[in-house]
């Protein structure tokens, strides 16, 4: 019974694994991309306010 309810929990888990994993690896992506975009566009006007205290 105990060796049931262990073979039934490890199957369970094993496919909550292969559910998440994409998932999780995709939300760390999108996070690392976010990130980029967020940089490029604090250096774009970080530019900007030069041009402007240079005017």
């Amino acid at each position: 019974m105990v060796e049931q309810i262990r073979l039934v929990y490890q199957t369970f888990m094993n496919i909550l694994y292969v559910l998440l994993d994409p998932l999780l690896a995709g939300l760390v992506l999108y996070c690392i991309l976010s990130i980029n975009r967020l940089k490029k566009e604090l250096a774009t006007l970080k530019h900007k306010i030069n041009q402007l205290d240079n005017n």
